[in-house]
């Protein structure tokens, strides 16, 4: 399933947003084995850019768009457990804004794989275009648990705002934060700088939170 119900919350800080920079994942694979993860196994996947504005009267907000014209794009049936509802309407424990915005994000980005410890990928994207809120997708089956079962594909990573001609929206997105290069764990810092021949971008950013495979 590509899809999952994305809550957008006022209020948090506001996510890693970037425009054409490069962005690095590091994937763990804990005690998996047979790692075979190669870049077709990778879709550079994007929601679209809410362009809502959230106020914090009890148990109101409020939309630019209404829901009708953010969900009149071509989107294809949702899970039923993330059916779009009104910004209003509160449906069990679920809190903030309760509806999926379109999956209409156009981010694209040239996936590239690098080995840089055993039991662990680097997930580097770059030649970033488009607008949206980018996720890197991970098929499953790309490494074996150590009885024998096969890695689940990974449907969620921590999330990053890519934004090149949008307006900018007035939600918070609590989404990925970054690293710096010195800050990474020394073997992502090695084989960064090894895959950049030395010349590692300035502009590379690097996504805090590493993507555990299961």
């Amino acid at each position: 399933m590509l899809y999952s119900t994305m809550l957008l919350v006022a209020g948090l800080a506001a996510s890693m947003e970037v425009s054409h920079e490069p962005v690095a994942y590091v994937l763990d694979y804990g005690d998996m084995q047979n790692i075979s993860l190669k870049a077709t196994d990778v879709l550079v996947f994007s929601y679209d850019i809410p362009q809502v504005t959230s106020v914090q009267n009890p148990g109101v907000t409020y939309a630019k768009r209404s829901m009708a014209e953010m969900m009149a794009a071509n989107v294809p049936d949702l899970p039923p457990d993330s059916q779009p509802t009104l910004p209003n309407d509160r449906r069990g424990k679920r809190k903030g804004l309760d509806h999926t915005p379109p999956f209409t994000g156009t981010v694209t980005g040239t996936v590239s794989i690098i080995k840089s410890a055993a039991n662990q990928r680097i997930i580097l994207v770059s030649d970033i275009q488009g607008d949206g809120i980018m996720q890197v997708l991970v098929r499953g089956k790309t490494a074996v648990s150590p009885t024998g079962v096969d890695a689940k594909p990974v449907m969620n990573t921590p999330m990053v705002v890519v934004r090149n001609s949008k307006v900018p929206t007035q939600v918070k997105f609590k989404g990925a934060t970054a690293k710096s290069l010195a800050a990474v764990d020394s073997n992502v810092r090695t084989c960064l700088e090894s895959h950049y021949k030395g010349a590692v971008p300035g502009n590379l950013r690097i996504v805090a939170e590493s993507v555990a495979v299961k």
